[in-house]
């Protein structure tokens, strides 16, 4: 923080008895205010700080508007009257709620129906189960019983192979997703939980599903507190949170609203504990209070408000209304104090929204996965529900795991003979759930020592220049990642660009083809090579390059569709069949 800013705090902080004594001081010249606004009420106060968000922008002291905060005690009804008059006048910003994934209705409900499946005996008692059945729709008891009966006999009779089907026959059971549609941060929890049983269930590979669920809900419990609900908007934003949500975090400008005699300091109410010790003393108005628990409580108050205000590097602003400012304010020494004129939201510059506006970041596989199906997309990328793992999957990333170790150590000159070959497969070797399909691991250690015997064979026809070598090409606000698998410089000095696929599969020529072109973005003055390798075939063949403008022309009309949540789900008999989100959408075909 700023010299004024640390300066200004510890005068606040110094009015506390109980605190450990700390030399405060900074480095940080830049930034010199600390002001108080003084409002006429909570919308002036909302317009107040739309105008300082403004300024910063219009005279550069900012290039993002993720540089400011605006901290609440809580953002419940004043967060979303901030919120409201900052977007509709352009400025883009984000709440960031303080609440638990565990302690949503769908997910606090949905993990009390798991409880009552994994017991031995039903027996359904409780609440929060309600709340997850009228997400869907379902408003009678009997109907919600009568479904967890069901749930409860099946995974008894092991009639679900992993926790994740489980999962999605739960959901798809009383067809939530469906009602859910409209509901972006209910759809993010529940994807959330669904990357959380898939993460889980990799380390539960040989247990019993009965014992997973019982293992999972423990898993679940640890956790409680320490994972936050689904924020389902991305890109650049001025961020809106609670004071204690901000700890640990750093703004250049903070704004701090309701700087009132109501919100700093609360008011102390003694619970049963206090009034049991018999030290209660009548205060003004009557209120009943213990004065030493009394003194700690405004001493915590202090704190909270110190916390707010050293997020802020270069400066904070002080909300407050006309007549009811905090008795903190006295305490901080001497700042600027301003009294609010009525601003006119008309007067924001125009182009504060165009030069702010969100960048878009999209992988390679983002963009194949929107056109295979935009519900595919939708459901994996922005809801970021988990796929059920398959056998394939599991043999590509550990072939691929094991290429990229393999290159390494020939980039390197590292010794290789089989044992090294052996060691390499059997630490990337990523076993399937319940340890199916043993062989499977042979096979593979087959094609890896054919491609590496192949490869150390060719006595250095290849040069390797990168391996998992980062890509990004922009285009206005869009940016397009990715990931080349290998790099190379061929014996006629030829850059050649490689992608591994674990076979030839007609449905993914295109998406090779379209890969490997984006990636040949990053060269746009190179005749880059542009092959692909099929492992199980030991084949190797050249991708022809596309026309540039025309690949931009496709990513840019891509880019365009997803900023505008062209989402509709397109099912096709094919497509469905290998969706890896295919249980979760309504509308897949068989």
């Amino acid at each position: 923080s700023s010299k004024k800013i640390v300066e200004t705090t510890k005068n606040l902080i110094e009015h506390n008895k109980f605190r450990v004594t700390k030399n405060l001081f900074s480095n940080h010249e830049e930034g010199n205010h600390v002001s108080l606004i003084i409002c006429e009420n909570e919308q002036t106060q909302a317009e107040k700080a739309l105008e300082i968000i403004s300024e910063l922008l219009t005279n550069k002291h900012i290039e993002k508007l993720a540089q400011v905060a605006i901290l609440f005690r809580s953002v419940k009804t004043l967060g979303i009257k901030f919120k409201n008059v900052l977007k509709d006048n352009g400025i883009e910003c984000r709440i960031t709620s303080d609440k638990s994934l565990f302690r949503t209705d769908e997910i606090k409900g949905l993990l009390q129906v798991f409880m009552f499946i994994e017991k031995e005996q039903l027996d359904i008692k409780g609440r929060n189960y309600i709340l997850f059945f009228r997400k869907a729709g379902i408003e009678v008891k009997d109907e919600m019983n009568k479904k967890i009966g069901l749930w409860h006999k099946q995974v008894h009779d092991n009639y679900y192979k992993s926790l994740l089907e489980l999962y999605y026959g739960v959901l798809n059971d009383i067809n939530i997703l469906k009602k859910l549609e409209n509901d972006d941060s209910s759809l993010g929890n529940l994807g959330i939980l669904s990357e959380l049983i898939a993460s889980f269930e990799g380390g539960q590979s040989g247990s019993v599903l009965k014992d997973k669920l019982i293992f999972f809900l423990q898993y679940c419990e640890m956790l409680d507190g320490g994972m936050d609900q689904a924020e389902m908007e991305t890109g650049d934003a001025v961020q809106l949170m609670t004071i204690h949500k901000s700890k640990g975090l750093q703004f250049d400008y903070v704004i701090i609203a309701n700087i009132t005699t109501e919100h700093f300091p609360m008011r102390y109410r003694p619970g049963p504990r206090q009034r049991a010790k018999g030290v209660i003393l009548k205060g003004p108005e009557g209120r009943n209070y213990d004065k030493e628990e009394e003194n700690i409580c405004l001493e915590e108050e202090r704190r909270i408000l110190y916390v707010g205000m050293t997020r802020a590097i270069k400066g904070v602003f002080l909300l407050t209304e006309e007549g009811n400012i905090s008795s903190f304010i006295n305490e901080l020494g001497e700042i600027n104090k301003i009294k609010a004129k009525p601003y006119n939201v008309v007067s924001v510059p125009r182009n504060i929204k165009s030069s702010t506006s969100n960048v878009l970041h999209v992988s390679h596989s983002e963009i194949y996965d929107y056109r295979f199906c935009p519900g595919r997309y939708n459901f994996t990328h922005r809801y970021r529900f988990k796929g059920q793992a398959i056998q394939p999957l599991f043999s590509g990333l550990s072939l691929h795991r094991s290429l990229e170790v393999l290159h390494r150590m020939i980039h390197d000159r590292q010794r290789i003979d089989q044992y090294i070959m052996n060691r390499i497969f059997d630490r990337c070797w990523i076993y399937p759930f319940g340890n199916e399909k043993e062989k499977e691991k042979g096979k593979n250690c087959k094609i890896f020592f054919d491609y590496a015997g192949m490869l150390l064979g060719n006595n250095g026809k290849h040069r390797i220049l990168q391996i998992e070598y980062p890509f990004m090409t922009a285009s206005g606000n869009n940016v397009l990642t990715g990931k080349l698998d290998l790099m190379q410089e061929n014996e006629n000095g030829q850059i050649e660009i490689v992608e591994f696929k674990y076979n030839k599969n007609k449905m993914l020529e295109s998406y090779t083809e379209n890969q490997l072109n984006h990636y040949s973005l990053a060269y746009p003055q190179e005749d880059v090579l542009l092959s692909v390798y099929y492992l199980k075939d030991r084949k190797k063949e050249k991708v022809d390059n596309m026309d540039k403008k025309t690949i931009i022309m496709q990513l840019e009309d891509d880019f365009r569709k997803i900023r505008n949540k062209e989402f509709d789900r397109m099912p096709e008999k094919n497509k469905c069949k290998i969706c890896p989100v295919a249980v979760v959408c309504g509308e897949k075909q068989v």
